[in-house]
């Protein structure tokens, strides 16, 4: 919440300042001072008091006294005060270009933010944490074989952490021709595919209920595979295609429903800001600085947030209490908490204990860190999983591969049916 105070200073010279603060804290005043006739004003971001502040900027203007007779004497246009509030528009005005500004210089694939975080949604005190998560295990994600011919980095899924619920696997995967991931069916679970910004190349998707489509750099694809489907992706050149493919359990009661798509371009995610902050965010799934994503996750809801983080900023995001919550480093380093910096491809795994909502990470000094956060609200029921089928009993897993074989049960579709794309791979 913007708020403006008074005060008075005491000085040689008469002044008086305004005190600008957003929840409580002070991050900038207007002193005005009259010197030799003439009336100052500057404008200044206390960094001392508000640390999120990354630097000084300094703003002045000055006017003729209305206290001046000698000026009123020769028939100069007394000057009219300005009210506090119409000072604060100013400021406010002033300080919302700077942050764009900076966003706009600081360049990479993170900078065209379309939203600046403002108010009670931006900046490191509005998402107050009361008490912060804890790194609970850290464990670097391997290259290993997958699909035909491809490797990826397993984060969740693997022998160390074998799922966290309700997320059963988290893959970083670099694929170019003749690499990729053939025709594959799924069954009670969603995948979520994201096409990294600075991805080079693209991956084209076929399945068997017809759906087609390519997904280019900073692209997302949500899909709940529900009760069947029969897909297959595969890169569309030799040009290395570089994302995140997440798998997430869907509850008993959502298993058997009929497969969904959610694709969003680039330019179609939400983004957001906290300029001053130096932290820049793409929302996949949930909130950050005040701003949500438009993707869907209601039958297990989810947050996940891509985060790039300027050399030495401070980031606190909001966790639900309870939500299993997790990262996963790409680039650069950064302190999530216990005080050492972590490298890229790494997992790093929070506590979940009662009253702690949030995390607070610390960029490393020297570099530009990136990371996703992916927090989920557990299911809280068994996990069957055999491969690309994930259900609650053996007997159901049994059942899964038993309406596959005969293209029933949810199946019906992939009678018969092979992709295009799947020939592209060698």
């Amino acid at each position: 919440m913007w708020s403006v105070g008074h005060r008075r200073v005491t000085s040689i010279t008469p002044r008086r300042a305004i005190d600008i603060n957003i929840d409580g804290c002070v991050i900038a005043s207007i002193d005005v001072s009259i010197e030799r006739g003439r009336r100052r004003s500057s404008f200044v971001v206390r960094r001392r008091q508000c640390p999120s502040f990354v630097s000084y900027r300094t703003f002045a203007a000055t006017a003729p006294s209305t206290s001046t007779s000698r000026a009123r004497a020769r028939g100069a246009r007394p000057w009219t005060p300005v009210s506090a509030v119409a000072v604060a528009r100013r400021v406010l005005v002033a300080l919302a270009l700077t942050c764009v500004a900076r966003a706009w210089c600081r360049g990479g694939a993170m900078s065209s933010a379309a939203v600046v975080g403002s108010g009670a949604g931006a900046g490191a005190g509005a998402a107050a944490v009361s008490r912060a998560r804890a790194v609970s295990k850290t464990v670097l994600s391997r290259e290993q074989s997958e699909g035909r011919g491809a490797r990826v980095r397993r984060s969740i899924g693997n022998a160390q952490v074998r799922n966290f619920d309700p997320f059963l696997m988290l893959d970083e995967f670099a694929v170019g021709l003749p690499a990729g991931f053939s025709d594959h069916p799924h069954r009670g679970m969603i995948t979520c595919t994201y096409v990294l910004p600075k991805s080079r190349g693209f991956m084209d998707h076929e399945d068997s209920m017809l759906n087609a489509g390519r997904l280019r750099a900073g692209d997302l694809q949500y899909m709940k595979a529900g009760r069947g489907i029969l897909h297959a992706e595969v890169p569309t050149s030799e040009d290395v295609c570089h994302g995140l493919q997440l798998w997430i359990t869907l509850p008993a009661a959502h298993k058997m429903d009929e497969p969904e798509y959610q694709e969003l371009r680039a330019e179609e995610l939400s983004r957001a800001s906290a300029s001053w902050d130096g932290v820049d965010a793409i929302i996949i799934a949930g909130e950050a600085f005040g701003v949500q994503s438009q993707v869907r996750t209601k039958e297990t809801p989810v947050h996940y947030i891509h985060f790039a983080m300027a050399p030495g900023s401070e980031l606190t995001q909001k966790v639900p209490p309870g939500w299993n919550s997790f990262a996963y480093t790409l680039e650069g380093s950064a302190d999530f908490g216990d005080g050492v910096l972590i490298g890229p491809h790494h997992t790093v795994m929070f506590t979940n204990r009662d009253g702690e909502d949030g995390v607070i990470v610390k960029a490393g000094p020297s570099e530009r860190a990136e990371f996703v956060l992916i927090s989920g609200q557990p299911v809280g029921e068994p996990i069957e999983q055999h491969g690309p089928f994930v259900m609650n009993t053996r007997e159901e897993i049994n059942r899964a591969f038993a309406d596959f074989q005969g293209a029933k049960n949810g199946f019906e579709s992939a009678r018969g049916w092979r992709s295009e794309i799947q020939y592209r791979i060698r």
